[in-house]
């Protein structure tokens, strides 16, 4: 009977082995694999929301990532979520860099793998191994013109020297192509442009000028100022050609209250598809951008930039050129060089806007102008990341068409809700919290236009009002103007006589107290709603001297050999604080000088 079951034992393993096929190797005795094979699911919390993913592996190795929802930024997030994918399954690793410019999407993308592999895996530790990284090659290159920095001004500097005949290299630090300009509406200056004489606009670059220096507070560098509005005719007219920039502007042109002329044009898809076009018109004309890839040092020979050094990912570079071009944007984000009264607003600006050229450029002895002007705009909220968001589309359209009205803390108006940003400023700075109070359909429009405009998603807004005012940013709801004001410390009898009073005003078609041009009243039931408003920083204006050439200027007043500058990094033409469309439409105007003068050297 014994050698009968053995018999029997013997032909069954045999027959079980046959079944693997003849391909299937056998496991080796005490082999243990690193994932139970399959597709998990993991979500975390991103920059905008929440980043929502599957992963596919298999006994070892990750075969797969796939994004199923999330409402990162197009222009950055997004572009992040497909580098971080591939690195992952390039190294095998969830050791992986921080995506530069995207790195709550980074951190997001990574706590959701980990919430995913988690149910795999024995040990999740396992996945955070560093990748043991090759010593990098120094690479010799030769280029015409190198541009540093890919955001509105390098891109326009780089195709329009493209154009020239020139053979282009563009350099950025960041992972992603776009700098501040990829999150930016876009909104553009076009006076003496074609497009706003076919629309039979009265203006003029004096008219500009002059508008221009008024909001800066004759704080302007009146040099750089002039040579910006002379300039914006032949830039825009590029911009906005096929055979130039192919950028598609609105013929619907909007004047702000700073301006006497309707002038500001937007482009068809914001910042973000000024900067898609012209990185696509820079691939088709085999010009080279490298990204991951800083530049540290200005070659200098004789006194003359000869060309830049740079360090990259898995190689550094020595390159040489006949015209460097510093498009590197603002220093918004280097606390070194940002007073402490003004760190103490949410900072809303690039994370790339370091300065970079400001450091590099000490060498040469470029002077600077304006270090100390900061931009600081109302409409605004505090992220509960500590950063702040805008929501000035969303504003501006409540305060010049429904009954909205912003108070302070005491329940009370304090400044004309649609003035210039300036006073605004001004006026807020001197309130512990500033709010939007609104009736329900006012809110509502407020939410559409923010969420259209790329501010915040519905589902943050719903997330927002359930928080009942315990976290920033500050949503509150309520069904009366009492419970209202009760929520937020507030005064009761202030805040009701307040709205009292500006409904008044709307029955007697004058608003008496700011002169804001009435349009409707709140409504006198509930729900009402109070979201507090910020003040935020993002760009600087200060920065290095040129002159009319796009020359970099040194101490002594003397143009630098070989060193061209464009956009944010300029300082001095716009004053003590930003007029709309000026910004974008400075770095495409001095982008577009840039070009030029950079293929003539």
């Amino acid at each position: 009977m014994k050698k009968l079951l053995l018999i029997i034992l013997s032909m069954t393993l045999l027959f079980t082995g046959c079944s693997k096929g003849k391909n299937t190797p056998e496991p080796e005795q005490g082999t243990e694999t690193l994932f139970k094979a399959g597709t998990y699911e993991g979500s975390a919390k991103g920059f905008a929301d929440e980043i929502k993913l599957s992963v596919t592996v298999d006994d070892n190795s990750i075969t797969e990532i796939n994004i199923i929802s999330s409402n990162e930024t197009e222009s950055i997030g997004e572009v992040a979520l497909k580098t971080l994918t591939e690195e992952v399954i390039s190294k095998q690793s969830l050791e992986i860099d921080v995506v530069s410019g995207a790195t709550y999407t980074t951190n997001g993308f990574v706590e959701a793998m980990k919430n995913a592999l988690t149910p795999s895996t024995k040990d999740i530790n396992k996945l955070f191994v560093e990748v043991e990284k090759g010593k990098k090659q120094v690479v010799e290159l030769n280029y015409d013109v190198v541009v540093v920095g890919s955001g509105v001004a390098g891109l326009t500097t780089a195709n329009v020297a493209l154009q020239g005949g020139s053979k282009v290299l563009v350099l950025e630090k960041m992972s992603i192509p776009g700098g501040a300009s990829a999150t930016a509406g876009g909104g553009t200056l076009v006076t003496g442009s074609d497009l706003q004489k076919s629309l039979n606009i009265e203006d003029s670059a004096d008219l500009l000028y002059d508008d221009l220096m008024k909001n800066g507070r004759n704080s302007n560098d009146s040099n750089t100022l002039r040579m910006f509005v002379n300039s914006i005719p032949n830039a825009v007219n590029w911009a906005n050609s096929p055979d130039g920039g192919n950028l598609k502007y609105s013929d619907e042109l909007s004047k702000a209250p700073v301006y006497n002329a309707e002038r500001i044009a937007s482009p068809e898809g914001m910042g973000n598809g000024v900067i898609n076009e012209l990185v696509n018109k820079l691939k088709a004309n085999n010009a080279e951008l490298k990204l991951d890839t800083k530049a540290t040092e200005l070659i200098v020979e004789n006194g003359a930039v000869i060309g830049v050094k740079a360090e990259g990912k898995t190689e550094d570079y020595i390159i040489k050129a006949s015209s460097v071009v510093l498009a590197t944007g603002g220093y918004g984000a280097n606390s070194d060089l940002i007073s402490e009264n003004v760190k103490v607003l949410p900072y809303a600006g690039a994370a790339g806007s370091t300065g970079d050229a400001l450091e590099m450029t000490k060498a040469v002895n470029a002077a600077t102008i304006n270090m100390d002007k900061i931009n600081i705009q109302p409409h605004s909220i505090k992220l509960e990341n500590g950063r702040g968001q805008h929501t000035f589309q969303a504003c501006n359209f409540v305060y010049a068409n429904t009954g909205a009205i912003l108070v302070s803390q005491d329940g009370v108006r304090f400044v004309k809700e649609n003035d210039d940003a300036y006073l605004i400023n001004k006026k807020m700075l001197q309130n512990e919290h500033s709010y939007l109070i609104m009736d329900e359909e006012t809110y509502n429009k407020y939410i559409e236009i923010a969420v259209d405009s790329h501010n915040f998603t519905k589902e943050q807004a719903q997330e927002w009002v359930n928080n009942n005012a315990s976290v920033d940013p500050v949503f509150v709801k309520d069904e009366s103007l009492e419970d209202l004001a009760t929520t937020l410390n507030m005064n009761t009898d202030s805040l009701k006589a307040t709205v009292e009073t500006y409904n008044g005003f709307i029955d007697a078609g004058e608003d008496t107290e700011f002169g804001r041009k009435v349009s409707s009243k709140l409504s006198e039931s509930g729900p009402y709603y109070a979201v507090e408003m910020s003040l935020r920083y993002y760009a600087t204006l200060g920065g290095l001297q040129v002159n009319d050439n796009m020359q970099v200027m040194n101490v002594d007043g003397e143009p630098i050999s070989g060193l061209f500058a464009a956009g944010e990094v300029i300082g001095g033409a716009l004053g003590d604080i930003y007029a709309p469309g000026a910004l974008f439409g400075f770095s495409l105007t001095t982008g577009y000088n840039a070009g030029i003068e950079a293929v003539k050297e």
